[in-house]
């Protein structure tokens, strides 16, 4: 072996050495924090299986577009063979909500124009119940041809984000916009309908503190 040769050969070597060293020292990517609420659902207005579940999907993938995890706990009503969840019956901590979907019985007294209701408290503290009338999608799906489990959807996780806005959360634009119009419901279709950024970003600020408060890890989802 001549001198040149040499010389890489030993350049080589310290190369293989150095850099799994150097490889091992480094410190481990940052993975960001998962946050995450969770959303205890009743099914009180005998939603069908199928428009039930494509609904968690829609309301799941739209809060995901907002970097906020929706773990969805399916509890139990009397004219259901729902199994029992513990988790229905306990008192909600800060990052739970509890999302009714209610029957038409349950909404005689509320206004025609209202499609769901928030609780949002009036002492500045976190609002975890809502509902959203089942019944009153009727006129949208009739009127133009929308499904129903994709609007159920979107009811739902518009309810949720004025729990997770507070009050006077209604905006000019986005799935917080209301009333809705036709133009809101071909953006729903299309899956365009979004929160918008800034109401991410506040809604991504009082999960995190709805996660402290409630002491619930940050680092991994259920």
């Amino acid at each position: 072996m001549n001198k040149t040769s040499q010389t890489a050969f030993s350049i080589l070597l310290v190369l293989g050495l150095v850099l799994p060293a150097l490889a091992e020292s480094q410190p481990p990517e940052h993975t960001p924090p998962v946050l995450k609420v969770n959303v205890r659902i009743f099914n009180y207005a005998d939603v069908p299986s199928a428009v039930f579940t494509k609904a968690q999907k829609q309301a799941s993938r739209i809060f995901s577009r907002s970097g906020i995890v929706t773990n969805w706990i399916v509890c139990f009503v009397p004219s259901q063979s729902v199994r029992r969840d513990p988790r229905c019956t306990a008192k909600p901590k800060a990052d739970d909500i509890v999302m009714r979907i209610v029957s038409k019985a349950m909404i005689r007294s509320r206004p025609h124009s209202e499609f769901g209701i928030a609780l949002i408290p009036r002492d500045g503290g976190f609002g975890k119940h809502a509902s959203v009338f089942y019944i009153r999608l009727d006129e949208y799906t009739e009127r133009w041809q929308a499904s129903k489990g994709l609007l159920l959807g979107h009811l739902v996780a518009h309810e949720m984000g004025h729990l997770l806005l507070g009050a006077n959360s209604h905006s000019a634009s986005g799935l917080m916009n209301a009333p809705w119009s036709r133009k809101t419901i071909e953006k729903a279709s299309r899956g365009t309908l979004f929160f918008t950024s800034q109401e991410a970003a506040r809604m991504q600020q009082q999960v995190t503190q709805r996660m402290k408060l409630a002491g619930s890890p940050r680092n991994a989802s259920d």
